[in-house]
């Protein structure tokens, strides 16, 4: 099998993945839906580095001298760091889709990888304009499907993750043109039980997004 060569980074699959119809045009246009999303991606990435704890209770616990190198990580982890307390992943879901900041945060990545134009607002466009710069970025979700839901192994807890993240999206593997195969194994495999809380939290959020006020 050819070597994934993507990146493996949750929100950067997630919001690459929203690109896979055209580099130019996001198949999303929800940008509070997706703010919120990519928030529960990065912190979903801390969880994988083992930067963060989350409590039953779905407060989350950060590790007080832990550092990142990745900006966007790096961002997310001072802020949790500088509360006293810890404090509920719903809180930190709304801190993070306010004003969008975690989608900026994790746009920002792509675009110092070298995949992405930075983003261009104006004040008349209530959405900013972001498009990718490099095509096979589009298919960096499809990749990482293919290259870790394999038939001879277990689903890695990120796969599981990642699927779950784009189902939030409403973007399914028709879209992605994954193999027929995989989404069986997705939709099968257990969900990480570590992040369960953070992605209740999630849902929580979405629907409140959904309700008329």
């Amino acid at each position: 099998m050819t070597r994934y060569r993507g990146s493996d980074k949750l929100a950067d699959l997630v919001l690459t993945a929203m690109f896979c119809r055209d580099m130019h045009r996001p198949l999303v246009h929800d940008e509070d839906r997706v703010a919120y999303i990519v928030g529960c991606m990065l912190l979903a990435e801390l969880h994988q580095q083992q930067q963060i704890d989350i409590g039953r209770d779905g407060r989350i616990y950060p590790a007080r001298r832990a550092t990142n190198c990745d900006g966007a990580l790096a961002a997310v982890l001072s802020d949790l760091q500088a509360e006293r307390y810890a404090q509920p992943a719903g809180k930190w879901l709304d801190f993070l889709a306010r004003d969008h900041r975690a989608t900026e945060r994790a746009w920002q990545r792509l675009v110092i990888a070298g995949v992405a134009e930075p983003e261009q607002k104006q004040w008349l466009r209530r959405r900013p304009r972001r498009a990718l710069t490099a095509f096979l970025a589009t298919a960096w979700a499809r990749q990482h499907f293919e290259e870790h839901v394999t038939e001879d192994a277990e689903v890695p807890d990120a796969a599981v993750v990642l699927w779950r993240g784009l189902r939030e999206l409403r973007i399914d593997d028709r879209a992605l043109e994954m193999k027929p195969a995989l989404r069986p194994r997705l939709e099968a495999a257990p969900f990480p039980p570590d992040l369960t809380p953070l992605f209740d939290a999630l849902s929580h959020a979405l629907a409140r997004l959904a309700t008329p006020l």
